[in-house]
């Protein structure tokens, strides 16, 4: 840039500035000096800047503008110690056990249950809200707090409680729990259909179809009477034949009562038994009328099944079946 030079008095008045006898866009009066057009080549030995018609150079904007000047601020949340995060830091949000935290790509952090979590040690403490079976939020004043749910989830101070029932027979009958998939199992093949037989939880069916008659008269099959209209049954060949319906005992139950249904109600033409298949040993129990609801010696399913005989003591009789009462052990 060229050197300035003054070639007119000062005398408070602006007087236009020639450079090498030039004139220029500089102007100075006594206490003002105007610019139209500057070029600056550096600037150095600049005051503080303290007011806005101040002139600053690069270095004052480095300093108080950015680029590397960020100072502090505290990381606070409901319990622990405050944290001051300084230039250069890294906040790590931690999600804890069951939660997931994820950085995402659009500045945002996700917060979410991690997969599979399960909600466990819910607080009872006061202010904390729970939602009810009823819809409506409840607030608890103290761990100790209660809060049921049917008659299976109850959650209690801190701990979030769901009873199941593990139960082969089901014999609970419960409306409202839960049972476990190996009970259900259970229970689901206990209740199979054997031939002639069908189970449910309070009574078994005995088919006609289940009764094999005995070699007394002849090695003749189990007959099904259909001569009668509308009606069907099973009868023996001969008086001197007997028939036997062997019916397994569920696990859990034991047969209480017996019932052999017929066209007649003749006396002590039935008869019941305990069986045990792996031995074929048998023990005689009650004799009792046909259509009669008999109450016998209890047979454990657990370890034994039942054989009902029934007597054949007329060729005329129809047999239609019988019932099995069972109960829970």
């Amino acid at each position: 840039m060229s050197n300035l030079y003054v070639t007119q008095t000062v005398n408070g008045d602006l007087q236009p500035v020639k450079v090498n006898g030039e004139s220029s866009a500089l102007e100075i009066a006594q206490d003002e000096v105007k610019v139209k057009s500057l070029e600056v080549d550096g600037i150095s030995r600049v005051p503080t800047p303290t007011s806005n018609e101040h002139i600053a150079n690069k270095k004052y904007v480095d300093d108080n503008a950015g680029g590397g000047s960020f100072s502090s601020f505290t990381l606070t949340g409901d319990s622990g110690s405050d944290q001051t995060i300084e230039d250069g830091n890294t906040v790590d949000i931690e999600g804890g056990t069951g939660i997931d935290t994820t950085v995402g790509a659009t500045d945002k952090v996700s917060i979410a249950l991690a997969s599979g979590a399960a909600l466990a040690n819910l607080s009872g403490g006061s202010g904390t809200t729970f939602l009810k079976k009823d819809g409506t939020w409840a607030t608890p004043t103290d761990t100790n707090t209660t809060y049921t749910a049917g008659d299976f989830i109850t959650l209690t101070g801190t701990d979030f409680d769901v009873d199941v029932k593990d139960e082969d027979n089901m014999a609970s009958n419960s409306a409202t729990h839960l049972c476990t998939q190996q009970s259900i199992k259970a229970y689901v093949d206990s209740q199979a259909h054997y031939t002639g037989v069908a189970y449910s939880s309070t009574v078994i069916k005995v088919y006609p179809t289940a009764f094999c008659v005995n070699d007394d008269y002849a090695r003749s099959p189990n007959m099904i009477e259909d001569d009668t209209t509308d009606t069907l049954g099973f009868r023996v060949g001969h008086s001197n034949e007997e028939a036997y319906a062997f019916v397994p005992i569920p696990a859990g139950y034991s047969a209480t009562h017996v019932q052999v249904h017929a066209s007649a109600s003749t006396s002590l033409a039935a008869n019941c038994r305990s069986y045990n298949y792996q031995t074929g040993a048998t023990v005689n129990l009650e004799a009792f009328a046909l259509n009669t609801n008999q109450d016998i010696t209890d047979v454990n399913g657990d370890s034994l099944d039942l054989v009902i005989k029934y007597m054949g003591v007329s060729a005329a009789t129809i047999v239609y079946g019988a019932t099995v009462t069972i109960a829970a052990n």
